[in-house]
């Protein structure tokens, strides 16, 4: 409601004065229902009927004193959470101890207001009618959108204001919450006083303060909050609750709320993002970090940092590619799907972020850090939107990835502050890539043989490949792949029989042995040798509410299913790998000798034999036969 003129309003003013009064008590809650989070702070003393003249007391303002405020800071998020019912408390200027004892626990460290004096206070009479008043300078006039008539009256260049229509023109203006915070923000912070950010009690005071009118705005924030205190007037000094006297003590308790932004990390090798990916050398990998943007609502909410440090394990090399997407949905952001809102690139904006990368004593290690002019972007444009980097990254080394359920942990780190740049928190996420390996002993069935002149080959029966490989006395680490067999690696054992092979994704192989010492039979074909990979769940850490025990949660992993290997339709074991369990898949093969064939003309020399054998067996019957007849004859 906006009053124009006094010198015809007489009582019929005064009484409207008094309705608006109470209405400005009650104006609190509804305030807080519609996000405003004003319902414990200090608000002006409304319109008030004074005596045109009296004494120094109680019931008159003692121009002789000084004020001093209280600000008490509170996290409301928290406390709803915590089951504390904010209703229960009323606004009135003076200590609340019921209050601080309920909300001891969600006291907000870090948060800065700026009290500014808004103008004189001042009695304004007409025809036995007395006014408190205020004057507020011209530029406050204007973001209030009070203009020169609607004032009570003037004072040479100053015009005064009651303070229902003070109250009212606030809450007019904050229906344009972030445009009209962000003015009233700057206005506050170019004359404000200083006053110390609130300490480890959510606490924060200024004392011998002239007296007269302040707007108290909240100009900087710790991490975690996202929506500050609606601006709001300080009267020092202030009338009490039951009307009948002046207090130069005023407490005030404003609440925030608060939220921290979320992280996802997410690898795929098959276009499948998911917590997990299984590889081999020579794969590359496609990398999401995906984080959902905290809620910002005005300049004192603006991030100020917010880094994402990223570590790949040794075995794996960054393409140096970073894209920055905004997405406005969850699925598109976490899995590419759909069309981004916004993407940033090192050609296209290079202005924007800074990709830098280092070698570590684990691995490599990326940080993606948006400039000043990306945070701009950000804050202006992208609340609670999802903010995306996405690189590839190549797996270079299987001889330097573990095998197995252990895993190799690429690890992300989000850290994140406001506008209060002491204050800052983290929350970190996860990707594992799993590999594993074939342990095979090779047996010659009379213990005989020699193992390493023995050959197989490796076909990848998903991919379509065979595996390349490097290696020595029968220890191969994968180092690649093959369209035709004329490519592969000839896989040979040690002479003790045992063939390992790392750096295997989890997929269906065919194992071929193309030769086998001299003397013994090749296997009859090939072998199946199914992997079947690790599978992990991963859920990120999280930043806690105030008051909670600990800042942030840590990440939860939790293995889902463990490696498993069939070997030609029959379950394999999976020995470990060092210390991580099911990583190597164990086989043995055994060659047996050949039949033994006749040697070249050993076949010719045998008939003759026998038949010299037969010849003299006849003869000598023939012999015999002879000599019978020959008796006869005589």
């Amino acid at each position: 409601m906006k009053i124009n003129n006094i010198k015809n309003a007489g009582l019929d003013f005064l009484h409207t004065v008094r309705e608006k009064t109470s209405e400005v008590l009650k104006s609190a809650g509804e305030v807080a229902k519609r996000g405003a989070v004003i319902a414990l702070s200090g608000v002006i003393a409304v319109g008030c009927a004074v005596p045109a003249a009296s004494a120094a007391s109680d019931d008159s303002i003692d121009t002789t004193k000084t004020g001093t405020m209280h600000i008490r800071k509170y996290d409301m998020t928290a406390a709803q959470e915590g089951g504390v019912d904010l209703n229960q408390f009323i606004a009135n200027g003076e200590q609340d101890p019921d209050a601080e004892e309920a909300l001891a626990k969600y006291e907000l460290e870090g948060v800065q207001f700026s009290p500014t004096f808004a103008g004189e206070i001042a009695t304004y009479s007409q025809e036995g009618t007395v006014i408190l008043t205020y004057s507020i300078p011209a530029t406050l006039r204007n973001i209030l959108e009070l203009s020169a008539s609607d004032a009570i009256w003037s004072s040479g260049d100053k015009l005064y204001y009651t303070s229902t229509q003070l109250n009212d023109a606030m809450q007019e203006g904050l229906r344009d919450n972030t445009n009209f915070k962000n003015k009233l923000e700057e206005w506050a912070a170019a004359g404000a006083l200083s006053m110390p950010l609130t300490d480890s009690r959510g606490h924060t005071s200024l004392s011998n303060l002239p007296l007269g009118l302040y707007l108290i705005v909240e100009t900087k924030v710790p991490e975690n909050v996202h929506t500050t205190v609606d601006p709001y007037f300080i009267s020092l000094p202030s009338t009490d609750a039951t009307g009948d006297h002046w207090f130069y003590t005023v407490y005030s308790y404003p609440k925030n709320q608060n939220n921290d932004p979320l992280l996802d990390k997410l690898v795929s090798e098959d276009g499948t993002y998911a917590d997990t990916a299984t590889v081999s050398e020579g794969d590359t990998l496609n990398y999401r970090l995906s984080s959902k943007l905290p809620t910002i609502t005005s300049k004192a909410t603006y991030l100020s940092e917010y880094t994402f440090t990223d570590e790949l394990s040794k075995g794996l090399t960054y393409n140096k590619d970073v894209v920055i997407s905004f997405y406005d949905n969850e699925d598109g952001a976490k899995h590419a799907t759909g069309s981004s809102i916004a993407t940033w690139s090192a050609n296209s904006n290079p202005t924007l972020f800074s990709a830098a990368y280092e070698n570590t004593a684990d691995g490599t290690k990326m940080t993606v850090k948006p400039t000043t002019a990306g945070l701009a972007e950000i804050n202006n444009k992208y609340s609670d939107a999802w903010m995306v980097v996405s690189y590839t990254a190549d797996v270079t080394s299987t001889a330097d990835m573990i095998c197995g359920d252990e895993g190799n942990e690429n690890e992300v780190k989000l850290t994140y502050r406001r506008t209060s740049e002491n204050y800052f928190n983290f929350i970190e996420d996860r990707a594992k890539v799993y590999t594993f390996g074939i342990n095979l002993d090779k047996k010659f069935s009379d213990g005989q043989g020699d193992a390493t002149k023995v050959q197989f080959v490796l076909y990848n029966k998903v991919d379509n490949y065979y595996v390349t490989a490097t290696g020595e006395d029968g220890l191969y680490y994968v180092t690649g792949k093959a369209t035709e067999e004329s490519g592969a690696t000839r896989f040979s054992p040690a002479s003790s029989g045992s063939l390992v092979i790392k750096g295997l994704e989890g997929d269906t192989y065919d194992l071929t042995e193309i030769k086998t010492d001299k003397g013994y039979s090749l296997l009859k074909g090939k072998i199946t040798i199914e992997i079947l990979p690790t599978e992990t769940s991963i859920t990120p850490s999280t930043a806690c509410l105030t008051g909670s025990e600990t800042d942030h949660t840590e990440i939860a992993e939790v293995v889902t299913k463990e490696a498993m290997a069939i070997v030609d339709n029959s379950s394999a074991n999976m020995s470990a790998d060092v210390n991580s369990a099911n990583a190597l898949v164990d086989m043995s093969i055994q060659n047996n000798r050949d039949f033994e064939l006749p040697k070249t003309g050993g076949a010719g020399t045998w008939m003759i034999t026998i038949c010299g054998v037969v010849g003299v067996a006849g003869g000598v019957f023939l012999l015999r036969k002879g000599k019978r007849t020959a008796k006869r004859a005589k």
